[in-house]
């Protein structure tokens, strides 16, 4: 036989917690408004006013108009280009592919590029530059000496140079677009994509799992 125990009592009786989880989100929400929202509208009212504090779009005008101004900001311009073309370009088939089929070592990969986030960009930026710099690089130390070069000669791979730093720049950007991918085919079921296949949709890529996994097993012997 069992009792019923009244709503109020069994509230009376419920341990009293102590709920951080809101605090906690305020207060890291302040913290990055400090560190990004403040610079940024900084730069926004210096970008809109004067040296006498007037509102004012001759900055803009000046950022056209002036060469010394506008060749870096093309240049900057051009690079963030790259950078998204070819950080797309790398994570998006890799994403598909450890997303949507059985690619051999597909959890070493989520892991490795994971681990990237953690790892410092200036650390990566210092290894590029024993590695690719002009003069002093390894590889093209190294290329010298088999092609029986000067030492100045010209190198195989320049990591000053404009497509060098969106190469090294794009080490540490694509990560980012993996991860937005790879997730959001983990969360579409491959079920919709095979009925949407069935009801006469678009032929084209289909990122079916079944498919994708036949077609895996196809091209790396059983383990």
């Amino acid at each position: 036989m069992t009792v019923a125990v009244p709503a109020a009592e069994s509230l009376a009786k419920a341990p009293f917690r102590i709920d951080l989880v809101r605090p906690a989100f305020y207060a890291l929400a302040a913290i990055l408004a400090v560190l990004v929202v403040l610079p940024l509208a900084w730069l926004l009212y210096y970008a809109l006013v004067d040296k006498d504090g007037q509102l004012t779009l001759a900055n803009f005008a000046t950022l056209v108009t002036d060469a010394t101004l506008r060749r870096p900001f093309a240049i900057a311009i051009a690079m963030a280009l790259g950078v998204g073309v070819l950080s797309c370009a790398v994570a998006t088939p890799l994403a598909w592919l450890v997303a949507r089929t059985d690619l051999p070592g597909r959890r070493l990969v989520r892991a490795l590029v994971t681990a990237s986030f953690v790892t410092p960009p200036f650390l990566g930026a210092i290894a590029w530059e024993i590695l690719a710099a002009p003069n002093s690089g390894l590889i093209n130390v190294f290329y010298r000496y088999l092609a029986g070069g000067q030492p100045y000669d010209a190198p195989l791979l320049n990591i000053y140079s404009f497509p060098g730093l969106v190469f090294a720049i794009s080490c540490y950007t694509f990560p980012y677009v993996f991860t937005l991918v790879a997730n959001g085919l983990d969360r579409v079921p491959s079920d919709l994509e095979d009925a949407s296949s069935i009801l006469g949709a678009r032929a084209g890529p289909r990122c079916a799992r079944s498919r994708s996994r036949w077609c895996c097993r196809r091209c790396w012997p059983a383990r």
